[in-house]
Parts: C-alpha cells; structure tokens; sequence
C-alpha cells in the first residue's frame, strides 16, 4: 500500500490499516525507524484512568468545582435516591 506526503509532511494511514491497528480519532501513535530504515507506528495503549483524567482537565478553568457543584444543588439538580 502506498501513502502520498501531504503538504506540511503529513500523510493519512488508510482506513483499512487504522482498523487492523485498532486506533482511532485522538489516539497516541509511537513513530520509530527499525534497524533496517523502516517507518514502524505502534498504538500507544494508555491508561483508562489516565484518560478519564485528562478529558476533564480544564472543565472547571478559572472556576471552584466545589462552588459549581453547591450551585447546582441550590438550583435543583441534586441528584441521589427518590
């Protein structure tokens, strides 16, 4: 299979080969060159916890979660058993 060199050397991986390696939009791609000159990209399988965590990084950016968690309550979204 052959890949074209886009502008700013960016190429695009087939869909056929993104299924076979299992990666997705926002997945992390190791590049290295083995010994013989070859382009080899691995998935870089993260954390799920790790992963969970950085989605919600910035979520509460220049605001208290606390305070924000408080005001939903007062305003009627407390949540827990009927």
């Amino acid at each position: 299979m052959e890949i074209r060199v886009g502008q700013r050397a960016q190429v695009v991986i087939p869909l056929e080969l993104r299924r076979r390696m299992g990666v997705g939009d926002g997945d992390l791609l190791r590049a290295e060159l083995d010994d013989g000159g070859r382009l080899v990209l691995e998935k870089v399988e993260t954390d799920p916890l790790l992963r969970l965590i950085q989605a919600g990084q910035g979520l509460f950016a220049g605001q208290d979660a606390v305070a924000y968690q408080r005001d939903l309550r007062d305003d009627g979204y407390e949540s827990g058993p009927a």
